[in-house]
């Protein structure tokens, strides 16, 4: 066989059609694996023996390598014939007709099973996912035997476990999707754990408080309760705030001081009632003489008697 459109060819050894579909995810499934054209192992196989002689080895594989074949004709006899072990691909592909029917058979089946944190062929998922690309075939993926560079489903970007979540600029990134969720649920573990201890905790306390044992702990300890307080002081007294103690001296003097400011104050109350009565007996009887009228009442008997006293002494 000469040299030719590889997916043309193996889509013919498979007896499925040649369909923009068919020939966009093959394309795609190939870019997911990245192997060299010159190769002629598009997609990664690994079969081998005297119908299939290679040239040398891809990639080693865990074990299993992946050979690079002889030529163009062994190479889509090889790939073909790996295909036609998964019928569930080959229905997909005799189909032709859709992009998810034929990830969703590849992805399901043992090749490369896990692969490409589980959405292998990455590129082909990137095309279900991005209806636009359709019809387009993609390139610059990352391949199951680690050639190339890799672009991630988007469709589920954010379920991929290695999903970058916290980076730095010179560390990188350090923390996963992954990591992000092992993270949480530890967490989740440790405040459990830590709220059944309290629980514990409290259960067991209550519940030893209420025995004979925790009458024996109190006991020792010399605790009482508050209800036993207030049973065990006399009735009708309460206890005072206790106040820091002064000198004798200074105690003597502040008493005075109490003493003399309450004389103050009686004094004041007193006057003010007196003058409050005075008002109110003026208010009551108009022929009362008013202050005015006193003052010069007291003028007058003082000129009276001023007078007097110089009469006697001329005599």
């Amino acid at each position: 066989m000469t040299t030719g459109i590889w997916y043309q060819d193996v889509l013919a050894a498979i007896g499925a059609p040649d369909t923009p579909t068919n020939e966009a995810a093959l394309q795609a499934w190939a870019n997911a694996e990245g192997t060299p054209p010159q190769d002629y192992n598009w997609l990664a196989t690994t079969e081998k023996g005297s119908a299939f002689p290679t040239s040398g080895t891809i990639a080693p594989n865990g074990g299993d390598d992946v050979p690079a074949y002889a030529n163009y004709g062994v190479g889509v006899q090889a790939t073909a014939t790996n295909i036609l072990q998964y019928p569930a691909i080959v229905a997909a592909l005799q189909a032709g007709n859709s992009y998810t029917d034929i990830y969703n058979a590849i992805n399901a089946s043992g090749w490369c099973k896990g692969c490409q944190n589980g959405y292998y062929p990455s590129a082909l998922a990137t095309l279900v996912s991005n209806p636009q690309k359709q019809g387009s075939t993609t390139s610059g993926t990352t391949s199951a035997t680690g050639v190339g560079a890799q672009e991630g489903p988007r469709w589920l970007g954010l379920l991929n476990p290695s999903r970058c979540v916290v980076s730095a600029p010179l560390l990188g990134c350090f923390i996963t999707a992954l990591d992000a969720r092992k993270i949480k649920g530890y967490s989740v573990m440790v405040v459990g754990g830590f709220g059944v201890l309290v629980g514990v905790g409290l259960v067991f306390g209550i519940g030893l408080a209420k025995s004979p044992v925790g009458g024996v702990v109190k006991g020792l300890t010399g605790y009482q309760s508050k209800a036993k307080k207030t049973a065990a002081r006399p009735a009708g007294k309460k206890s005072a705030p206790s106040r820091p103690s002064l000198p004798s001296s200074d105690a003597k003097e502040l008493a005075d001081r109490r003493v003399e400011d309450d004389q103050r104050r009686r004094t004041q109350a007193s006057d003010a009632q007196e003058r409050q009565e005075g008002f109110s007996k003026a208010k009551r009887d108009p022929n009362l003489p008013t202050p005015a009228s006193r003052r010069a009442a007291n003028r007058q008997a003082a000129a009276s008697r001023g007078s007097g006293r110089r009469t006697k002494t001329a005599a």
